[in-house]
Parts: C-alpha cells; structure tokens; sequence
C-alpha cells in the first residue's frame, strides 16, 4: 500500500523567490507638460521619458547604454511588440519606474540582452497600466540574487497587466510582492526558467484568462502571504507543479484547466488556505492536489482526473475540507491519506481509480461521510493506528472489498450501502477496532463482513 504514497518532494527551490530591487537613484527632472510627442531616437527616448508625458515610439530598436531611470508621470507607446523595441545590454534594469504617479506603457517590448544581471522592467510604486507588451531576457545574478524577470513590481503599486507576453526570462515571467495590488489578463507567461507568475509579500489581486506554460518550475507560485484570485487560466506542461503555494499565502483558484504538469497539478507546502473551486486538473505526473504541512483550506466541485499518483494526497497535519469534486482514473488512490492528516471528506464522487478509493496511513483522524466510491480497489483502506469516522456512503463494484482495515486501525462504520463488491463488504485484522451501525449490505460475493480470529 506504501508504494501508492510515494510523494516525490523535489521542491525546486535553488532559484530566488523574489529578488532584491536593483535601485537605481534617479535625477531630478523638471515634469513635461507636453502632450504627444513623438519618439525617433535613443536620445530622444531617455530625455523625454525622464521628463514626463505622453510618448508616442517610432518603430526601431532603442538601445540603452543605461538604466532609463524613471519618475515622472509618463505614457510610452509603440508601434506594437515586434516592431519597437527597449532593450539594453548593462547590468540592472532595463526601465525603472520608482515615481507615485501613473506609468503606462503599450504596444512595444522591453527585453534584457547580454550576460549582466538584470530585470527588464522594474516598477516601485505608483499606479500602471500595462497592455500589449513582450518583457524578456532577465539575467539572474545567482550570487547577488539579483534580476532575472520580465516584471518586478513591488512597493504599493497598483494597476492592472493586459495582453502582454513573459517569455524565456532567467528566473520568473513577472514577480509581484510588497503590498501590490496588481490584475493580470489574458498575458502569455511561457518558457522562463522558474515560475510564470510569483505573488509573494502581501501582494494581491488576480491572474485570469492567462497561459502559464513550459516554465521551467511552477507555472504559478505564491509565497509568503500573498492572496491572490487566479481565474480561468490553462497552466500547463510545467515541470514542477501548475500551482504551487509555500508560506501562509492563501488565495482562491477557481475555473482553471491544470494539466500535464511534470509534479503535482496544485501543490500546497505549508501553511497555506485557499479555496480551490471548479478547476479541471487532469494528467499531472504525480497528484493532482497535494496537501503538505499544516495546510488547509478547501477543495469543492473540482475534477480531479489521470494522476500519475494520487487525485489528491493529504500528509503531515494537513487539514482540508474535501468536498463535490469528481476524482477519476487516478494510477493510484482517489484520496490518500497519511502521515497525522486530518480532514473531511463529503459527498465526492471516487471512482475508477488503479489503487483504492480512499487510503489512510499513519495516525490520521478523519471523516468520510455521503460520498459514492465505486470501481476502485478496496473502496476504503484503513491501517496502522488512524481513525476514521465513515457515514452514509455508497460503496458499490469494488474489485476487492468495501472496507479493508488492517493493523489497530479504528473505522467506525455508520449507514453505509455496501453493494456488489467483489470480495467482502467489510474484512478487518484482529487487531482492528472496527465497529459496524445500520449498514446495508447486498450482494457482496464472498459475504458481508469477515474479521481475523
């Protein structure tokens, strides 16, 4: 049964989680109050960016021998991703926006080029508006922990991050923390080298309608206390885990389509709470849903389908409330319990999996009530010394028994229906404290309930 349990706990954490701000300390400079003016020139660029106001970039490739140090309220808008191009070569940040006011940007790409370390973007403060935009090249400097993102936005900034593209950085896409307020939508976050997307901090807001594939770690990573909503994205063929949550970092993730990850569909580390509601997670190569440390939290109405391991595992004194979700054709247990787990688990749907429907390992106190576990294994397995509160469930067409338990496992079995098993209704060690109330028992092919003499 041990062998179902496994957890591959390759956590990838050689990479910086948030980086140090690369401060660059700008000059005074007088505010523009010109209200279009056109750009040509490099030179151009850095004297009326640094003034302020509304820039309009010819198509070209600007380069920068320097950070272009940004305070003033300014509003710069190119030509379009694959025609204006900001990109520098020195070490730091390509742009620095550190100003309490607005900055926009449109239509162009910023990009880090060369080996020196560095962010394309960086933002410190002030309201954004972002669209339409490539950030690329970050250069991660491992020793400083320094650079390697598309888009480090930290302090209390707030604004919103639409149609743009964060693509084969050194490290993360884009990384939002301090107590930002940021909404991103329908943005392409692929081929960085770390994670897509990391909230950490305080930070908030939302990711939804976005791509989060191929990174090279997580497709989306919160940390720290972070509380997020992440709606409606596809996060995928990522080679760690779709979602992966460290800290006390919460959130609610709901409606996305987790597939194919080369860890676990959502991977929850330590102390985190999220709501995870509605999402599809399906052919991620180890479980779909791993609960870790005191995690908590609830999963509802999910489907949870195709793991290479479990559906969904609970370890250490995790404690989630697991309930309506529909979790199928996993390789091994639809949920596995172990370790001191806790949790309840209501009204699911368990079927069809390789191993049985519900495991439980350890020292683990938990309730399964109303839930219909169907074609697995043994429905339930119990062992070791872990109790288990069992009520009102419909357990039909194992291929083993209903309800196997072993060692000094104690199920306390309530108004269940078992029916049409292929071995036992319910078979129990010697040393089981198992204890049978008003169970319906039909047609179970070698009887009702067998326990060791």
């Amino acid at each position: 049964m041990k062998r179902f349990l496994i957890l591959t706990f390759t956590l990838f954490i050689g990479l910086s989680l948030a980086q140090t701000s690369l401060n660059t300390t700008p000059a005074a400079s007088p505010q523009n109050t010109i209200a279009r003016t056109k750009v040509a020139t490099v030179e151009q660029l850095v004297s009326v960016a640094q003034a302020g106001g509304n820039i309009l970039l010819a198509e070209g490739v600007y380069d920068l021998s320097s950070t272009l140090v940004l305070q003033a309220d300014v509003n710069i808008v190119g030509q379009g991703k694959d025609k204006t191009i900001i990109r520098s070569a020195a070490g730091g940040n390509v742009i620095q926006f550190s100003g309490a006011g607005k900055f926009v940007l449109k239509s162009l790409t910023v990009s880090h080029i060369g080996d020196a370390y560095g962010n394309a973007l960086q933002i410190d403060n002030g309201t954004i508006e972002i669209r339409h935009a490539r950030f690329t090249g970050g250069v991660w400097g491992q020793e400083s922990n320094n650079g390697g993102v598309g888009l480090l936005i930290s302090g209390s900034t707030t604004g919103k991050v639409n149609h743009c593209i964060f693509e084969e950085n050194g490290l993360h896409g884009a990384s939002v923390g301090g107590n930002t307020i940021i909404n991103f939508a329908e943005n392409v976050f692929q081929n960085n080298s770390a994670s897509g997307l990391v909230f950490w901090g305080g930070a908030s807001g939302k990711a939804s309608i976005s791509s989060f594939v191929n990174n090279g770690e997580h497709g989306i990573l919160l940390a720290d206390n972070a509380n997020p909503r992440l709606d409606k994205n596809v996060i995928s063929n990522n080679k760690a885990s779709g979602i992966a949550m460290w800290g006390s970092s919460s959130g609610r993730i709901t409606n996305n389509t987790i597939e194919s990850n080369g860890q676990h569909g959502i991977f929850l580390v330590e102390a985190n709470h999220p709501k995870i509601d509605n999402n599809v997670i399906n052919l991620n190569q180890q479980n779909g849903i791993t609960y870790w440390g005191s995690s908590t939290g609830s999963a509802l109405t999910n489907k949870i389908t195709n793991s290479g391991l479990n559906g969904v595992s609970l370890g250490g004194t995790a404690n989630p409330f697991i309930s309506q979700n529909e979790i199928s054709s996993n390789a091994a247990a639809g949920i596995a319990l172990w370790e001191n787990a806790n949790g309840d688990i209501m009204t699911n749907s368990i079927q069809s999996n390789g191993a049985d429907g519900i495991t439980i390992e350890g020292t683990v106190k938990t309730r399964i009530e109303s839930n219909t576990i169907t074609a697995n294994q043994n429905g339930i397995s119990i062992s070791n010394n872990s109790y288990a509160r069992i009520v009102a469930n419909t357990i039909v067409s194992n291929s083993q028994n209903g309800v196997a338990a072993a060692d000094s496992s104690e199920p306390k079995l309530i108004k269940n229906e078992f029916r049409s098993n292929q071995r036992w209704a319910v078979v129990a060690s010697k040393a089981s404290k198992i204890k049978l109330v008003d169970n319906i028992f039909i047609d179970n092919v070698e009887g009702d309930v067998f326990q060791e003499n």
